[in-house]
């Protein structure tokens, strides 16, 4: 975490903690919300096959096997 963050967390008055709390929590609810509604299509499209896992679990629970794909413009002397 970002150290300036956690010192500003510090200075808040209790009603903004508070408040950021739960706003923070709603954050969270949506993104994982979207998360399992995306990794459920990915399951139905069976798309962890082409990153090289048997299974969704796997997909989800296993460092992937390919290596991230890097676009090669970030790689101009190439």
């Amino acid at each position: 975490m970002d150290p300036a963050a956690l010192s500003s967390v510090i200075h808040l008055s209790d009603e903004a903690l508070v408040a950021r709390v739960k706003h923070l929590a709603a954050r969270e609810r949506d993104a994982t919300g979207a998360l399992i509604a995306h990794l459920a299509e990915l399951d139905e499209r069976r798309l962890y096959l082409a990153e090289g896992c048997a299974s969704l679990f796997t997909y989800c629970t296993q460092p992937s096997p390919r290596p991230p794909r890097v676009p090669r413009s970030s790689f101009p002397w190439l």
